[in-house]
């Protein structure tokens, strides 16, 4: 089963990535729900790919 993961199912302290070069970014669930954010929400958290990385 193959289900979209929509902005409504994000808890709201959840951490969110937009480091579009990863080579995770396909299986990755913070890139994945960061793609679906409402245009309404005034600003989220994201986590920092320069401190995370292991690439």
């Amino acid at each position: 089963m193959n289900n979209k993961i929509g902005y409504s199912n994000v808890p709201e302290s959840f951490l969110y990535c937009n480091h579009n070069k990863c080579s995770r970014r396909g299986k990755c669930l913070r890139y994945q729900v960061a793609l679906d954010i409402s245009q309404k929400l005034p600003y989220y958290t994201t986590v920092n790919p320069q401190h995370n990385s292991r690439e």
